[in-house]
């Protein structure tokens, strides 16, 4: 008790210059400073998240789907219970206290990284993490049944960094597989296909894929050149010509006479 009257009195003759006739004032107020000291400093550590804090993180971008692998750095990591992308959980392995690698998720779009201790506190980076959009893959040209050893040109969108094309089946690139635009040339065989890939890659490293079937077949009606001269059958009648089984083209032997001797 002499103590805490001795105490007391140190605190009073600091904080009220020792004033014996307040000291009932001065114990109330010491009090009150004392527990709304307590108070704030409660309310302070209760809302800062378990001390944890991210510091850096790479890579910083990636492309939409890629799964890539991110190294989250920072400060007491080891009660992390959550790590997501923009509100999306992601799969994540605690190397030790100040490193996290997570794997984005595929469904991951552009947004900040959140870690979760196991209290339900969290850290926010201060950071956006940046995924970029796929590129939209796509070829034009004519698709309708093309010619046996048929040449024919195709186009990929514009302003890509990078093109490869390739083909299997009946078709051949005989040239540059590597630009905007490629040309095939059909094989000989009629009533196949071909089938011609396309891969292209943007400005941000994403790339994406897509491919079209082509058919191959005989598509030109068939023409008859030159002229056809009388003919002249020994030991018949008129009555015994045949009949035409075909007529489609009966206009190129109209001036033309089968006679009979």
């Amino acid at each position: 008790m002499k103590k805490a009257i001795k105490f007391f009195r140190v605190i009073n003759s600091v904080f009220w210059g020792g004033n014996s006739s307040n000291s009932k004032t001065s114990l109330f107020s010491f009090l009150f400073f004392f527990s709304f000291t307590l108070l704030f400093s409660s309310f302070f550590f209760a809302n800062k998240a378990s001390g944890q804090s991210i510091t850096d993180f790479t890579p910083n971008k990636s492309c939409f789907g890629s799964n890539i692998v991110v190294t989250i750095t920072g400060n007491d990591f080891l009660g992390i219970d959550s790590v997501k992308f923009n509100g999306v959980a992601a799969v994540f392995i605690i190397n030790n206290d100040s490193v996290i690698v997570a794997t984005v998720p595929p469904s991951a779009t552009t947004g900040s990284i959140v870690l979760i201790d196991t209290n339900a506190l969290s850290d926010t980076s201060q950071t956006d993490f940046i995924v970029d959009n796929l590129p939209n893959c796509f070829i034009t040209g004519n698709f309708n049944l093309l010619c046996p050893s048929f040449s024919n040109t195709y186009s990929a969108p514009a302003e890509m960094q990078s093109y490869v094309w390739s083909i299997t089946g009946n078709g051949t690139i005989p040239g540059d597989n590597n630009d905007s635009t490629v040309t095939i040339v059909s094989g000989n065989e009629c009533d196949s296909t071909f089938t011609l890939f396309l891969n292209i890659t943007d400005t941000n490293g994403c790339h994406s894929d897509c491919q079209k079937v082509v058919n191959v077949g005989d598509t030109l009606s068939p023409t008859i050149t030159g002229t056809l001269s009388d003919t002249i059958l020994v030991g018949c009648t008129q009555s015994d010509r045949p009949a035409a089984t075909n007529t489609q083209h009966v206009s190129l032997f109209e001036s033309k006479r089968l006679i009979c001797q």
